[in-house]
């Protein structure tokens, strides 16, 4: 039997590498949680923290490899909470939510209050509530079911991961444009080749100023006057909103000004096709689609027109248009981009299941594990989820559940798909849970407290891309995973303590914490107008109609671009469209046309290698600018919670 190795100098799992993910957990961590409950902005912390290690490992003459590097970005996200390793969350920071979402004005106008299951919160009479304290015996069975749900989760995303990872790297070889930043930064700071290394820094001072003024500038006056002062005059610092003023010629049409610099970088590391494909797409649906919806008078928009009203902000209109109009529509082209595939690739799809099986010696160092063993552990995961949530709701007809797993294992192949090919993760359709329980004729609140059968998302696709990543930088998946694994025990305890002292600092929310004062608020509203619907019989964005139209248009078009031999990712990019808000595209589509006219002066091959080296040194930047100005606010903060 081979000997269990905490260390593997060879692929970057060393003493520095696991200090590093240490720090984070922390020093970094609570920034982060308090960045969380105070600003709307968030930091790429994983590249600040690999450039303060790879700084200090040259100044003690010792630079760290590309293979620690690798270990110190990826695995500090663990260790702070923004990895969907951890489901992207910092634990504990639900249960301050919880106690306000049921003690909050809506909670009592609509009598929710008096129904909320006894295991969803301790009683608000508890010492733990009246303390605000997590560390309390009140608290344990709670965090016990946290603990579980999350073992859970682990094991519906990693068989996925393995299977996606065989899939969309070993055969279809993806490129995974954001995973070659991430691969540049790694390497940038770490080998500092002197050509690409200039380069680097030159783009990452730009990110600095750049990112400053667009977001560390709000933050710092934050800081030292109380109010947030911003180039665009409102609590959204990244682009402008025009909404206001085109209503008086287009009504109902969205649209703004992107002001984020790496919003039009990023798009010279995606397929130009994508792109523009996803501008296009999102201009005929928020603009000319909201506009013509506002104008007649068919049954199917009225939700739409009596939501609109003039003045109405870019995101109000952008939200309510997406539910109103569109929701159905993506729930059409979501499932046909997730089953057309399967029919139109299908050799793919079965080589890769051929591959788990047999298990070529290659992929076994790796790390990689059988098909057999994953299926098992994926499904024995979803039956553990639906028994949990028979134990919590048992009165809910679970039979309704068993479609979800279903879905849980064919969304992953849409998202690892997406993000191979943009980049970015699409947006998972909304509401199925919504319709399910409507459908059920389940009235009872109960069941809106629970979870749902495990679904493992966009996360597989996301750890797909850190595998890619670190192939480039010599780490295996199985290195990767056993460094996560030892940093998680980290993050939980260090979450605990930190969320709890938070807490007790200053209640939540509260005039110290501004960001989710805004917030909360307003997600507790959005989550009780379903359970409202429901218990009237009605939800008014979900149309069997439209949803088989859009599936039926979506996989027509797969077919016509398998025979006129067009990529199939287009699909991904009409799905990226009609998620997305205009003006974000219109920015990355600005970027595509800046980056041909940059390969056309500076040559194709030229460009090739530049480009990655800049988006890369542009995202270091605004890291950090964002990092500097957060800093400045948690320590201005820490000096006057004492009348809390």
């Amino acid at each position: 039997m081979a000997r269990f190795r905490l260390f593997n100098e060879e692929e970057g799992l060393t003493w520095r590498s696991l200090l590093a993910i240490l720090v984070s957990a922390a020093v970094i961590l609570p920034i982060q949680i308090y960045m969380t409950l105070a600003t709307p902005v968030s930091v790429a912390w994983p590249a600040v923290i690999l450039l303060l290690f790879t700084e200090l490992a040259y100044f003690f003459h010792a630079p760290l490899s590309k293979q620690e590097g690798f270990i110190i970005y990826f695995v500090s996200a663990v260790a702070i909470g923004g990895s969907v390793l951890v489901e992207g969350m910092i634990p504990f920071l639900n249960f301050p939510y919880r106690v306000y979402m049921v003690q909050s004005p809506y909670f009592r106008a609509l009598g929710f209050d008096k129904e909320v299951p006894w295991w969803f919160v301790p009683p608000l009479t508890s010492e733990a509530i009246v303390k605000r304290t997590i560390i309390h015996p009140d608290w344990s069975f709670y965090i016990g079911l946290l603990m579980i749900g999350f073992i859970i989760y682990l094991g519906t995303i990693l068989p996925m991961t393995f299977i996606l990872a065989q899939l969309y790297i070993e055969i279809e070889k993806l490129p995974f444009p954001i995973g070659k930043v991430q691969a540049e930064t790694i390497i940038s700071l770490t080998e500092r080749d002197p050509e690409r290394f200039d380069k680097f820094i030159l783009s990452a001072v730009v990110g600095v100023l750049y990112s400053l003024a667009l977001y560390g500038f709000p933050i710092i006056t934050l800081t030292f006057f109380g109010r947030a002062f911003s180039v665009t005059g409102s609590m959204i610092w990244s682009f402008l909103d025009l909404t206001q003023f085109l209503q008086i010629f287009i009504p109902g049409a969205i649209f703004g000004i992107s002001l984020d610099l790496l919003n039009v970088a990023s798009a010279w590391v995606i397929p130009s096709y994508l792109v523009l494909t996803a501008t296009v797409i999102s201009i005929l649906t928020y603009v000319v689609g909201n506009t013509i919806a506002l104008r007649l008078p068919w049954d199917i928009f009225k939700y739409w027109q009596e939501d609109w009203f003039p003045g109405a902000s870019l995101i109000w209109l952008y939200q309510r248009s997406y539910f109103d109009l569109w929701l159905s529509a993506y729930i059409g082209i979501s499932l046909a981009a997730g089953i057309m595939p399967f029919i139109l690739e299908y050799k793919n799809y079965v080589k890769a299941f051929v591959n788990l099986k047999t298990l070529p010696e290659s992929v076994k160092k790796a790390g990689y594990i059988s098909l057999t063993p994953l299926l098992v552990v994926y499904f024995l995961s979803a039956a553990a989820s639906i028994a949990l949530f028979k134990y919590l709701v048992p009165r809910f007809p679970i039979v309704l559940l068993f479609p979800f797993v279903a879905w849980g294992f064919i969304w992953p192949f849409i998202s690892a798909w997406s993000i191979g090919m943009t980049g970015f993760a699409p947006a998972q359709p909304p509401l199925l849970r919504e319709a399910t329980i409507l459908f059920s004729g389940y009235k009872e609140l109960d069941v809106w407290f629970a979870g749902w059968v495990a679904q493992p998302g966009n996360a597989p696709g996301v750890i797909v891309n850190a595998f890619q990543v670190g192939y480039w930088c010599g780490v295996t998946p199985k290195t990767y995973l056993k460094a996560a694994f030892i940093a998680m025990p980290f993050l939980f305890i260090f979450s605990l303590v930190y969320v709890d002292m938070f807490w007790r600092m200053a209640p939540m929310p509260s005039a110290f914490y501004p960001w989710i004062e805004v917030t909360w608020p307003i997600s507790v509203l959005n989550w009780v107008i379903w359970p409202t619907f429901v218990r009237k019989g009605f939800l008014p964005s979900v149309r069997l109609e439209v949803i088989l139209t859009f599936f039926a248009v979506a996989a027509v078009l797969a077919v016509v671009l398998k025979l006129i031999k067009l990529p199939l990712a287009i699909l991904i990019g009409v799905l990226w469209g009609v998620t997305s808000m205009p003006h974000a595209l219109v920015g990355a589509t600005i970027g595509v046309v800046v980056g041909k006219l940059l390969e056309k002066k500076l040559g194709k091959e030229k460009w090739d290698r530049d480009k990655v080296v800049i988006v890369a040194g542009l995202t270091l930047g605004n890291a950090v600018a964002i990092a500097f100005a957060a800093s400045l606010l948690l320590i201005s903060r820490s000096l006057w919670a004492l009348p809390y």
